[in-house]
């Protein structure tokens, strides 16, 4: 089972826990009608066939309201600001075309935004940054028309700086700021990136290492693929936060834009190929126990969570060299909950990969 299938049905199965009551009413409401339409009025089935669409549109809402809510609140204020847009630009400049520029910049800045935020990665909201690239714009061009002589020229040139003003605020600002302070410090060692490469061809997996200065990480696959993370922890995760802002902790510390930036940033160049990549951290002190576990990160925009594998793998440094043998065993198993199979054309993709 994929993890979106099973992100959904848990999102469907807490909806209905919290707001039984309320969609029992529209459920109600929506039978009768189409009973009551279809029994009287067969004519006009289109009714019925609105009631049904009307209650699973309810239920939509529920599921995300509040992606709904930002998203509308975002739209209304692009429209909201190109409308006073257009109005003060008539006044600015009555003859010129720079107020229409001004207007159709509005919406450019908007549904540019919008198309890059699903190509960047971010712990940040896209409509809270669309929204503040949309408002970055209306200020700055309103600004520059009392220095350029063209108010078609600052709108232009608005564009591009409230464009880049959106990536930096998406890529960096709020939720998307990562603290290394006190996260878990990466292992890096030669034995232990022998031991990971012999360990892959004991269990019959594919591998590509990723070396930099400083770390060192593994790409490994077979009949699904993940980014494998060697860590040193001093102690087992935990969580902070109260019961709606529950996130997970590391030394009283939240880990979840730091987990965020390694699956996003480490597997970049993988989901461009379409292959869909767990994260598994190598806990190499077994701070979180002897069995591999599963642990979801909150993602924005959404209820969905990106699922992060944590790994013991304490005796991959050891002299036990027995251990090699087992050490991704089950791995495929254990994980089929949370990420799709790797299609034959997603594989030979992966093994054009080089290591580095």
């Amino acid at each position: 089972m994929a993890i979106k299938e099973n992100n959904f049905k848990n999102a469907l199965l807490e909806v209905l826990s919290e707001n039984g009551r309320l969609l029992t009413i529209f459920a109600v409401s929506a039978i009768l009608i189409s009973g009551i339409t279809l029994i009287r009025y067969p004519q006009n089935w289109w009714i019925a066939f609105l009631a049904v669409v009307g209650f699973f549109f309810a239920v939509f809402l529920f599921l995300n309201a509040r992606v709904v809510v930002k998203s509308i609140l975002s739209v209304a204020l692009t429209v909201l600001l190109a409308g006073v847009a257009f109005n003060v630009g008539a006044q600015i400049e009555p003859s010129g075309s720079g107020a229409f520029v001004w207007l159709f910049g509005t919406f450019i800045v908007f549904f540019l935004s919008l198309a890059l935020s699903y190509f960047l990665p971010s712990g940040q909201s896209r409509w809270t940054a669309v929204s503040f690239a949309v408002l970055v714009y209306f200020l700055l061009t309103w600004s520059f028309s009392a220095i350029l002589e063209s108010l078609a020229i600052s709108a232009a040139v608005s564009i591009l700086i409230a464009v880049s003003a959106f990536v930096l605020f998406y890529l960096y600002g709020g939720a998307s700021r990562v603290s290394f302070k006190k996260m878990p410090q990466h292992v890096h060692s030669e034995e232990l990136t022998s031991a990971i490469e012999q360990a892959a061809e004991h269990s019959g997996f594919e591998l590509r290492k990723f070396s930099s200065k400083n770390e060192t990480t593994f790409l490994v696959w077979k009949d699904r693929a993940y980014l494998l993370y060697p860590v040193q922890l001093e102690q087992a995760f935990g969580v902070i936060g109260k019961k709606k802002n529950v996130r997970l902790s590391y030394q009283g510390k939240s880990i979840n834009s730091w987990l965020r930036w390694l699956s996003f940033m480490k597997s970049s160049s993988l989901r461009s190929r379409g292959a869909e990549t767990m994260l598994i951290l190598l806990d190499t002190t077994n701070a979180n126990g002897n069995e591999t576990k599963f642990i979801g990160v909150a993602s924005p925009d959404s209820k969905a969570v990106l699922p992060v594998g944590i790994r013991p793998s304490k005796l991959l440094l050891s002299k036990n060299k027995s251990y090699l043998k087992k050490a991704f065993e089950n791995l495929d198993l254990l994980s089929e909950d949370y990420i799709t199979d790797l299609t034959e054309k997603q594989k030979a993709s992966l093994f054009k990969i080089p290591s580095k």
